[in-house]
């Protein structure tokens, strides 16, 4: 189909749209917290929380929502040292403030009763249309177990995006400490120049000159010819580190595509590098199988590894084994690597990877790393693992022993950040930082000059600039601090889908299929599945300086905020578009525990202790 008559059906698509108000009952945020349920909730949580609408009390004649600890999993030996589950409160909104209230200010009051926090805050954010961070306004609430009203303001000079929010996170417990936390929410008011957020935010759809701009719009299909640089065809050919950033997880079609695009970058742009949103310890077993030094079976063990992981295991298993049937002909190798710093302590990776290089000769040496690993104990390890640096250059290899230590230090500077539950809740406010710094650390090591790196994770975490909707109350994304870092060598294709299913998180031991909703009309997707396209990449920089919404799930759906407002064009340089998402199983199940692997790395060290 020649790109005249795709610009004729996206006109005849487009202008077939008209604008709709899609909030018109009276409480157009759930701002008074009337409701839990999927479609009215409104509310982004960062922690999911376990909360009910408390029916036994009123306050200014409504019941008052209410947000508690989940339950333990007693059979799950997570749940050691847990019979307290901390609240890591976090619900935010954000608003796209219409043009015309720069000289303005923005008040927000909040009814909230908290009971057994330890801190807990009212904070509000704006920023400009290219999403960059103008200021941000908090205010802390008093620690008594009463209902109080707070307020907080926050001048409105150039925002754009508007994000009003509660955080906090509960005292922390132990076992004997019978008494709940909880917090009560009422309501909140928020007031732009003296009107209700309401009657400023009224409609949420897409402007006569978005659709215009998206008429105009060029689509090609890079993935109709294999023999050819897909990123020549996009125009990224001179780009050092490319994002792929996927607005879904568990697509197992993303999965595919985002692959093939890896691969055929290997073979046509000299990409040396492969960094996925994984963690740190798997993938370091990931390299060496890929790079030929583990046996040809480990990949059964390592998918054994990753099943909790929202990858289609096919996909990934075919990339891994074809990279290490690349790399056995290939004069220069090509590593792949995780980014993520926490660590699975069920599944050990880091003990699996030190057993490959075990020698008899340096048994005491090897044991006390192995012991270590298996405890957990990685500062210990750090030390070991510096003191005898020649002797296990000897049977690691230089490279080999310079990436161990570097995970060992994205591991420790994790663990070290989140040992309270205070740590832990603002870690993982971090947690885009960790993955930057990961990156930043293997791209400045390992890729030279004409190399490439292909970086694979979440959109949220490629873009450009800061996340209108991320981790609350603020974050830096991996992507604007490598863009800060490397300039114009950083570049991110955004890849989403219209329709279909998706594998995701339900509960703690498996994965489900979920039915992805029918996008609303104020999004892109809604607007390309009118038009028939698939498969389809476009640039962003048609789109020029207007916010657009695009589909956005992480972890697990969030009920109806499984969107986004962005400015494509200063978050990333294109868009590949799929139609329809498989998600590649129904159900997987996979074992949380991993007895099997603890009870082997005891055997191990029994074995070496007794001989």
């Amino acid at each position: 189909m020649s790109k005249q008559t795709y610009k004729k059906l996206i006109m005849n698509s487009l202008f077939c749209i008209c604008s709709l108000n899609l909030y018109c009952q009276q409480d157009l945020f759930n701002l008074d917290f009337h409701s839990i349920d999927s479609l009215n909730f409104q509310w982004h949580v960062s922690q999911l929380p376990m909360m009910k609408i408390d029916s036994t009390q009123q306050i200014q004649g409504k019941y008052p929502l209410v947000i508690f600890p989940e339950k333990v999993n007693r059979n799950s030996i997570h749940s050691l040292g847990r019979e307290n589950h901390p609240i890591m409160l976090n619900l935010h909104q954000a608003f796209q403030l219409p043009v015309g209230y720069e000289n303005d200010t923005v008040t927000v009051d909040l009814h909230i009763r908290p009971i057994g926090m330890n801190k807990i805050y009212l904070w509000v954010i704006g920023m400009n249309l290219h999403q960059e961070l103008l200021r941000t306004g908090s205010v802390i609430l008093s620690n008594k177990d009463e209902w109080q009203t707070v307020r907080c303001s926050l001048p409105l000079k150039d925002v754009r995006h508007l994000t009003v929010g509660i955080v906090g996170h509960s005292k922390r417990k132990n076992q004997f400490d019978f008494l709940p936390s909880k917090v009560y929410l009422d309501r909140m008011v928020i007031r732009v120049a003296g009107q209700d957020i309401a009657q400023v935010c009224r409609s949420k759809s897409l402007s006569v000159e978005q659709m215009g701009r998206l008429s105009g719009l060029v689509y090609e299909n890079v993935f109709d010819e294999s023999d050819e640089s897909i990123l020549q065809k996009i125009g990224l050919q001179n780009k050092k580190i490319i994002a792929l950033g996927e607005t879904v997880h568990g697509s197992a079609t993303i999965n595919k595509y985002a692959f093939e695009i890896i691969k055929n970058s290997i073979l046509y742009d000299n990409c040396r590098l492969v960094l996925m949103e994984t963690e740190m310890g798997v993938g370091l077993k990931m390299n060496l199988y890929v790079c030929g030094q583990s046996h040809e079976s480990s990949i059964q063990e390592l998918m054994r590894d990753v099943a909790g992981y929202l990858f289609d295991l096919e996909e990934l298993e075919s990339f891994l084994v074809w990279l290490r049937k690349h790399n056995t002909v290939s004069t220069t190798k090509v590593r792949i690597l995780g980014i993520e710093g926490t660590y699975n302590y069920t599944s050990n990776a880091l003990f699996d990877y030190m057993y490959e290089f075990y020698s008899e000769i340096d048994k005491p040496l090897f044991y006390s790393i192995l012991k270590g690993l298996s405890r957990l104990q990685f500062e210990d390890v750090q030390d070991v693992v510096n003191q005898n640096k020649e002797r296990l250059v000897k049977w690691m290899g230089s490279d080999e022993y310079g990436l161990f230590v570097d995970v060992l230090n994205g591991i420790i500077r994790m663990n070290n950040d989140s040992r309270t539950p205070e740590e832990y809740f603002y870690a993982m406010l971090n947690r885009d930082f960790d993955l930057y710094d990961n990156a930043r650390t293997f791209i400045g090591k390992l890729l030279k000059e004409d190399e490439k790196v292909i970086v694979y994770t979440h959109y949220k975490h490629a873009q450009k600039k800061e996340s209108v909707t991320g981790s609350f109350p603020y974050m830096h994304t991996m992507g604007s601090r490598l863009v800060a870092k490397f300039q114009n060598d950083y570049a991110v294709v955004a890849l989403t889908v219209g329709c279909g299913e998706i594998l995701t998180r339900y509960n703690t031991d498996s994965l489900c299929v979920h039915k992805l909703e029918e996008s609303p009309v104020h999004t892109l997707e809604s607007v390309w599945m009118r038009t028939g396209l698939n498969d389809m990449y476009t640039p962003t920089q048609p789109l020029g300086d207007s916010v657009y919404c695009i589909r956005s799930i992480g972890n697990s759906p969030r009920w109806n905020k499984n969107y986004e407002y962005t400015n494509l064009d200063a978050c990333a340089d294109g868009i590949i578009y799929f139609r329809n998402s498989l998600s590649g199983n129904s159900f997987r199940r996979f074992d949380i525990n991993r007895l099997d692997k603890y009870r082997k790395r005891n055997r191990i060290l029994n074995k070496l202790l007794s001989n």
